[in-house]
């Protein structure tokens, strides 16, 4: 377990941001505006003059292949974690339509399917990439706090984690914390103009 969260986990990831953000900003030009719809063929777009057509076909071919990967896998994770919670939680749906689970499913995941069409109408896809990436950036400060309180709370005093590893958690919370603060405030210092809370109080009517 320690070689797969160690070695594949922690430095594959690390790797998997590290490398394309390196590409991404020795191909792009500094200010470029990628809010549009061709955004995820804006670095092939921009390999295009330094390696040629072979290179920028490739790109794109990746791209959309890690893309699709990527949110095949989270889509389907998310469709089967609501659908077990569904299912474990209420006798009601259990009994419906003679307990087929696959009833739920696939309603779950039309539902999904159908409100990811819909959200890629109301705003650029660059502003969808930041609420996703936040929004699991807090999810993360929620769940490393959880676990460092099931830890120490429920666990027995011979299986909880050594001090460092208390610590690593609490790092993390304010890690991620971090950064949602910085997108939600828009800055350091609190941003009207840039601060994804003051967008969304002005498009309800509050500030």
């Amino acid at each position: 377990m320690r070689y797969d969260q160690w070695g594949v986990f922690f430095i594959g990831a690390l790797l998997g941001m590290m490398l394309p953000a390196i590409l991404y900003t020795s191909a792009l030009e500094p200010g470029k505006d990628i809010r549009g719809l061709g955004i995820a063929a804006e670095l092939a777009n921009s390999m295009a003059a330094r390696g040629g057509a072979a290179l920028t076909f490739t790109l794109a071919m990746m791209s959309v292949w890690v893309l699709l990967k990527t949110q095949l896998d989270l889509l389907e994770g998310m469709v089967r974690g609501i659908t077990d919670i569904l299912w474990s939680g209420s006798t009601r749906i259990r009994q419906w339509r003679g307990g087929d689970v696959r009833i739920i499913y696939y309603s779950v995941l039309a539902a999904a399917v159908v409100w990811g069409l819909i959200a890629l109408r109301l705003t650029q896809p660059i502003v969808l990439l930041q609420l996703g990436a936040n929004m699991a950036g807090f999810v993360m400060v929620v769940s490393a706090l959880h676990i460092l309180y099931i830890n120490t709370k429920l666990l027995p005093k011979e299986l909880q984690p050594p001090l460092w590893r208390r610590l690593a958690l609490i790092f993390m919370a304010i890690f991620y914390g971090f950064f949602v603060y910085l997108w939600l405030m828009g800055g350091l210092v609190p941003d009207r103009e840039k601060g994804f809370l003051f967008s969304l109080l002005r498009y309800f009517g509050v500030g």
